[in-house]
């Protein structure tokens, strides 16, 4: 059910917010966190949804899965490097949809 989905999202999202700040030792760190990853975090979130919602790609439920495997990392450089490879990941599924609709404009 799409609503289960977008609990656990939000959930699972809200989770490595709060590990991150958690994890910063220091105050530069932790304003790092807050500048940089909560913009990757909203990132993660949007093309997750997007993919679920316009393309129904299954890709959205393996980030879920990846997203709750991530907030169990107690290490800030390896939770800041595993949402990285994942905004990546979505990144290249979402423009490879975007160059097919692109693509089928510019045909009609």
């Amino acid at each position: 059910m799409q609503k289960d989905f977008y609990y656990r999202l939000d959930i699972v999202l809200n989770a490595i917010t709060r590990k991150g700040k958690e994890l910063a030792k220091t105050e530069e760190e932790l304003q790092e966190w807050l500048k940089d990853y909560l913009i990757i975090i909203t990132e993660i979130e949007k093309y997750t949804l997007d993919l679920k919602d316009i393309w129904e790609d299954p890709i959205a439920d393996k980030a879920l899965e990846k997203l709750e495997e991530i907030q169990n990392l107690n290490d800030l450089k390896e939770l800041e490097r595993a949402l990285k490879e994942l905004r990546d990941e979505l990144a290249q599924v979402y423009d490879k949809y975007l160059e097919e609709v692109m693509a089928s404009k510019k045909r009609k």
